[in-house]
């Protein structure tokens, strides 16, 4: 194996081939059990493996409420500087 990447319980190996037959199996990481040995195959010299991690929706939730959250404490911050402003005037 050239390079091996993980993915939960799933294990990518890249594996160099003869002319230009490499490829990459996929193997369950905990048995070592084939999934599928020629998951792409026919690539030339694969050196290096990306598994791009995904966000839980748990994660996006607590975005999309944090920045909601900072929208209203902008907008009730806005309105009390304007409600002050005003204040200050009419006392002249």
């Amino acid at each position: 194996p050239v390079a091996l990447a993980s993915s939960g319980n799933t294990l990518y190996v890249a594996n160099y081939g003869i002319a230009d037959n490499g490829a990459v199996g996929e193997y369950n990481a905990l048995t070592g059990a084939a999934i599928n040995a020629n998951l792409i195959s026919g690539i030339y010299a694969p050196y290096a493996l990306v598994v791009a991690a995904v966000p839980e929706p748990s994660s996006w939730w607590m975005a999309v409420s944090g920045a909601a959250l900072l929208g209203v404490m902008r907008r009730k911050n806005t309105a009390r500087d304007r409600h002050s402003l005003s204040n200050r005037f009419e006392d002249w």
